[in-house]
């Protein structure tokens, strides 16, 4: 498996170019069809069939059904965010490859055809699966009801890239078995009252005023009712309320996010949002109604498949390459969809460093001015293509 980094690497110019255009035309959530155009025709130049899998997800298969199945995950949208990173490749529709999904899928495109090239060296199936709406925690729960898992997998690898950290670009950071990564909830509060003049705020039910009390007191949740060990973050993103400022508003809506790692403590932050809220809109004559509008759980990794993965890219990049996260002491504290095919097959989730502040990489992921170190592409397909290798090589217990 030596090999594969350096076959990685003389096709590293592609796997840029693969990127470079991905990021220029960054599309979101479901509609991703040009994204989705470009992967189709770049698999069919190198000679597999890409299917639809349901609201925007796509596959293709290499190999034979009949030994040991892997599954290789990409995800392909992007955010609604308008780009100020600079790159001569920036997006100019207002969105942004700012979590380097760009970069995810430019990978697995390389490794496709790294791994089609060793076809007769691969005992086993491998299904390339780009998936659409990462972002908004959809995507992975729809392709799975289209039947993307209809068939026998033996296993799934997701990689994600990491930047702003004091790593080298091209370390890897494979996650140790159990759970990486917290669920997430994203919810809406709905806010209704009374209007009337700004002069005669008392014939109202000021909905904004009640809204921004809610806010504060659901953002103190996690240091005022649960413990340091709970691991709980809450947090409001958006604040919408009025048309005027002489006019008392009669609507008010905050929407955002919660995570925790234990569904205990994640039931109990729901449960405290939605009291919170009700009891302080009627306290102000007010009604409130609170809503999750998407959510995904805590993202299992399988001890066995974390263990192969891990061995088979330090024989492969080094130890001075790779660690875990057991070894690290940490835990990543970004939701993934992948966590529903998680929870049905074994999984495992690689982090690769694209970007270090030792390197003046220092803005972080979700970011305008965000910018990711190309040369870790290669090392990152690599590590799909010696994953998906490992996993296939692993001997059932």
């Amino acid at each position: 498996m030596k090999r594969i980094v350096e076959d990685c690497k003389k096709i590293e110019e592609k796997i840029i170019e693969h990127r470079r255009i991905l990021h220029s035309i960054a599309e979101v959530g479901f509609n991703t069809e040009k994204t989705r155009e470009y992967i189709k025709k770049q698999l069919a130049e190198i000679g597999l069939t890409s299917t639809a899998v349901g609201r925007g997800g796509l596959k293709a298969e290499l190999g034979d059904k009949t030994d040991r199945t892997v599954l290789l995950r990409a995800d392909i949208d992007a955010l609604p965010i308008e780009e100020k990173s600079g790159e001569s490749f920036a997006a100019k529709n207002g969105n942004m490859h700012a979590c380097a999904h760009d970069m995810h899928t430019a990978m697995l495109l390389g490794a496709a055809e790294i791994l089609l090239k060793n076809k007769d060296k691969i005992r086993g199936r491998i299904i390339f699966c780009f998936q659409s709406a990462e972002e908004t925690l959809e995507g992975a729960s729809d392709m799975i009801e289209a039947g993307l898992l209809e068939d026998k997998i033996d296993a799934a690898i997701m990689l994600h890239v990491l930047c702003g950290i004091d790593f080298p670009s091209g370390f890897l950071i494979v996650s140790s078995g159990g759970v990486s990564a917290p669920s997430s909830d994203f919810f809406e509060i709905s806010v209704r009252g009374e209007s009337s003049h700004g002069s005669l705020s008392h014939l109202g039910k000021n909905a904004l005023a009640t809204a921004a009390r809610i806010l504060f007191s659901i953002e103190d949740l996690p240091s005022r009712e649960f413990a340091i060990s709970d691991d709980a973050v809450l947090s409001v993103g958006s604040f919408n309320s009025g048309t005027a400022p002489n006019v008392t508003a009669d609507f008010a809506r905050l929407s955002g996010t919660f995570r925790a790692y234990d569904e205990t403590v994640r039931e109990r932050l729901k449960s405290r949002i939605n009291e919170i809220s009700v009891g302080t809109a009627r306290l102000f004559g007010c009604t409130s109604e609170m809503e999750i509008t998407s959510s995904c759980p805590t993202l299992i990794n399988n001890s066995r498949l974390s263990d192969a993965v891990f061995e088979g890219l330090k024989e492969t990049v080094g130890t001075c390459g790779v660690t875990t996260t057991s070894q690290l002491g940490a835990r990543g504290g970004g939701s993934e969809d992948f966590a529903y095919i998680s929870h049905r097959i074994p999984s495992v989730m690689i982090a690769l460093v694209a970007g270090s502040s030792r390197d003046g990489y220092s803005v972080p992921l979700h970011n305008p001015k965000t910018k990711f170190d190309e040369r870790a592409l290669a090392i990152g397909t690599a590590a799909y293509v010696i994953s998906a290798i490992s996993a296939l090589d692993m001997k059932d217990s």
